[in-house]
């Protein structure tokens, strides 16, 4: 009896640990299938990408690093707007107008603007003669801006906004697009001490022959620079003929000016362009060189410059020894002594008493004179 007791015992306890176990393995199944999945940092960081995508196509992240490239100049205290004209006939100004016509790798500065300005992405402002302002009373419409200008389109109904507007690539008038008006400012930038400058804004000109012998231009629109840079920070452009890597961008060539333009135009308090009061060209060239001058002096002088004086001709080791001899031989009593005489003017002498004349009287002859 005693036998089947311990025989049972054992089996009982063989059960429980059988039980025990069986439980333990099911809840490890349990928690690995609960548990969520970490995924890994170049997933997370894409799926936050697409999550910060906008409407425009320009993520978050570029829009933060365009508000740390902008350059405030609201506490500056002295600036100066200058209105310059880009001609895109110069070799300087040759990268934006390459290429002309739009391909599969490469578009113009103009290229980009009008697609831009299609997709709603930028907004642009009327070109008003001797004025601008970049608010929403001045806001030019997509649509009325193919009308003024005789751009072919298409109106696509299923679509939204600017982009129901739809161009045709050989419509769009990049060739036709061959100066820029640009608005920069010079200013001093306290915080930094120095002179800085920065294109407020620009604007395309279209230059059309027509039947006129001398081409017309047509200012198409305003757009603020704040407004593109994040777009021109990524398309690339080549800034030389010797070297065809494209290197730069297009917002590294408008950082560095690196372009060329004339001034026609400075803000003042009587509104008005060069050409109002320089009636030839001569003494309109001579006008743009003297504000260039300025803006030049201006930096100049805003710091003590240092005279630079003609470095001192080196002295051998003969020549001081002689120096040396010289010096000591100077300051002998008989060198000082003869110093002295040599400064001390010399009396003129006074005039010898004229001798009186010889007498000639017969009286002091001799006698054998006489005879």
């Amino acid at each position: 009896m005693k036998f089947y007791n311990h025989i049972a015992c054992h089996l009982s306890a063989a059960l429980l640990a059988l039980s025990l176990s069986l439980t333990y393995s099911w809840a490890q199944n349990d928690s690995i299938q609960a548990a969520p999945v970490r995924k890994s940092t170049t997933s997370r960081r894409s799926q936050q990408e697409k999550q910060e995508a906008q409407q425009d196509g320009l993520s978050a992240r570029a829009s933060e690093l365009n508000q740390r490239l902008e350059k405030n100049s609201s506490n500056a205290p002295w600036k100066r707007v200058i209105y310059r004209e880009v001609n895109l006939d110069s070799a300087e100004n040759a990268a934006l107008y390459y290429p002309p016509r739009p391909t599969e790798t490469e578009q113009n500065l103009f290229s980009t603007l009008f697609r831009l300005v299609n997709k709603g992405a930028i907004e642009v402002f009327d070109y008003t003669d001797g004025y601008e302002a970049f608010d929403a009373k001045h806001k030019l419409n997509f649509s009325d801006f193919l009308d003024r200008f005789g751009i072919l389109f298409e109106e696509d109904a299923s679509r939204e906004g600017n982009a129901r507007y739809v161009v045709a690539e050989a419509d769009i008038p990049s060739e036709l697009v061959k100066s820029y008006f640009l608005k920069e400012e010079y200013y001093f930038d306290p915080i930094r001490s120095t002179i800085d400058t920065k294109v407020i804004a620009l604007c395309p000109v279209m230059h059309d022959t027509g039947d006129a012998e001398e081409p017309l231009k047509y200012p198409l629109f305003w757009v603020t620079y704040e407004s593109i840079r994040p777009y021109l920070a990524m398309q690339p452009v080549m800034l030389s003929d010797i070297n065809n890597a494209t290197t730069s961008t297009l917002d590294n060539y408008f950082r560095m000016r690196l372009y060329n333009g004339g001034i026609y135009k400075t803000q003042n308090r009587l509104g008005k362009a060069l050409a109002q009061y320089c009636p030839t060209p001569d003494s309109l060239r001579s006008e743009q060189q003297r504000i260039e001058q300025e803006l030049k002096s201006f930096e100049v002088s805003l710091w003590m410059q240092t005279p630079q004086t003609d470095a001192p001709e080196e002295v051998t080791t003969e020549g001081k020894d002689n120096a040396q001899t010289t010096a000591v031989q100077d300051n002998t009593a008989r060198a000082r002594r003869q110093k002295s005489k040599e400064k001390a003017p010399k009396a003129p002498k006074a005039a010898k008493a004229a001798k009186p004349a010889k007498a000639t009287s017969s009286s002091k002859r001799s006698a054998r004179g006489r005879f």
